[in-house]
């Protein structure tokens, strides 16, 4: 169970006092409902309808738009070009969920004014294990991205999250999240030639 997250006040609700406003670790928690920054509102409806959350959530963000979101499973690894972009909260579940169905490592970008950030998670494959010597290689790309000033000092190298802050375009983003995704299944091949001048 997830341990990264934290409550920062209480506020009563209906006859039963509750915790709110709460901080996590990760955009694909399986055990909260992650906000990032935002106030978490009372999970009310994904209490009464634990079975059809994810359908009724999507459901009343899209309804506004006159469209259903939905998300097809992604090949694995994914391409830079099939990797969705998540900037939007309903994009966002969609590929969790996608993601967690498949019991694949969610993998997404996000604009963030006029940068990218690019992020994989692992929580949403509870069954796939990565070899210590991946996230090695991983965890050196990313300090030489860092070093290049490609990517912001905040970034996250894992294990299970990883963040890349301040990309700066989407291109860049596209090819360091296919490369990550890659990496997190195996194939270093793609992270080598994203970030050159680096090994495990």
């Amino acid at each position: 169970m997830c341990k990264g997250w934290w409550f920062v006040r209480e506020a009563d609700i209906g006859t039963r006092r509750k915790r709110v406003d709460a901080l996590y670790c990760s955009p694909c928690c399986r055990t909260r409902a992650w906000r990032e920054g935002v106030r978490v509102q009372e999970p009310s409806l994904r209490d009464a309808f634990p079975q059809r959350y994810k359908t009724l959530l999507v459901q009343s963000i899209a309804a506004p738009f006159g469209k259903m979101l939905s998300m097809e499973l992604l090949p694995i690894p994914c391409p830079a070009e099939l990797i969705p972009d998540v900037t939007e909260p309903a994009a966002l579940n969609a590929a969790c969920s996608a993601a967690r169905e498949q019991g694949a490592v969610f993998v997404g970008i996000e604009r963030e004014g006029y940068r990218w950030i690019v992020k994989a998670d692992e929580l949403t494959a509870p069954e796939h294990g990565v070899d210590t010597a991946i996230y090695g290689a991983v965890r050196i790309a990313v300090i030489h991205l860092i070093h290049s000033r490609e990517i912001r000092p905040d970034s996250t190298a894992g294990p299970i999250y990883f963040a890349l802050y301040g990309v700066d375009n989407e291109y860049r983003a596209r090819e360091l999240a296919a490369a990550l995704h890659a990496a997190l299944y195996g194939d270093l091949g793609p992270l080598s030639d994203a970030v050159p001048d680096t090994s495990a």
